[in-house]
């Protein structure tokens, strides 16, 4: 089959148009999703959820609660070198890949494994 130009290229596989019947080759109206910058740019991978149209996410990244000690095993085996220490043991969701080594090695039940998206 030929085509004339793009717009009818498309139309066959998305019919899909518009209020205004403008074609669209797609269209998201709520969703969720998570983004990785894995550039370069920064030591660690950097880590982002989202959502629209009226979705919403669970924050990223393993959760380190009350019981923590402060022994620093999961500082030491963390990979990514997202854990550190504030006044207490914290996780810096954004560059935490949820690989659970924290979670193994933690032997005060004080890291929680997040949750879905």
């Amino acid at each position: 089959m030929k085509f004339i130009n793009d717009k009818q290229r498309y139309e066959g596989l998305f019919e899909t148009k518009d209020k205004s019947g403008k074609f669209v080759l797609f269209y998201l109206s709520k969703g969720k999703g998570e983004t990785f910058d894995i550039s370069g740019r920064e030591a660690a991978k950097v880590r982002k959820r989202f959502a629209f149209g009226g979705y919403t996410v669970n924050n990223a990244g393993c959760f380190i609660n009350d019981s923590c000690t402060g022994c620093s095993d999961c500082e030491e085996i963390c990979p990514f070198d997202c854990i550190y220490k504030e006044e207490a043991y914290v996780i810096n969701s954004r560059y935490c890949v949820e690989c659970g080594l924290c979670y193994k090695v933690c032997t005060q039940n004080a890291i929680e494994l997040p949750k879905k998206m």
